[in-house]
């Protein structure tokens, strides 16, 4: 199905096929469409989020799936989200006109 805009959208039905598609066949499906503006002008080519499907994808999704793949993981930077959190709520009170120049601590 062709979606506005030329997005192409594929409805699988089974299990089986998904999974085939998706894991056995990643290299052939899971690829993305060059994002310009994000990889060229801002100068994120490099940001896993916008990596093309190949061997530095693959390496990169392997280390963060190593490093916040488990809820037990995610637990270890609990404690310095609400730090951060707190940080950011405190200092949007003080100068909400200034939102965009708030840093991390």
């Amino acid at each position: 199905m062709t979606m506005p805009g030329g997005l192409n959208i594929l409805a699988v039905n089974s299990y089986q096929k998904a999974y085939e598609m998706l894991e056995e066949k990643a290299e052939i499906y899971s690829d993305r469409k060059p994002e310009p503006m994000a990889g060229d002008l801002m100068g994120w080519k490099g940001n896993m989020a916008f990596l093309p499907y190949n061997s530095d994808f693959r390496e990169g999704r392997k280390l963060f799936g190593q490093e916040f793949g488990s809820a037990t993981t995610i637990e270890k930077f609990r404690e310095q989200q609400e730090i951060e959190s707190v940080y950011l709520l405190q200092n949007l009170l003080k100068k909400p006109h200034e939102w965009s120049d708030i840093t991390l601590k």
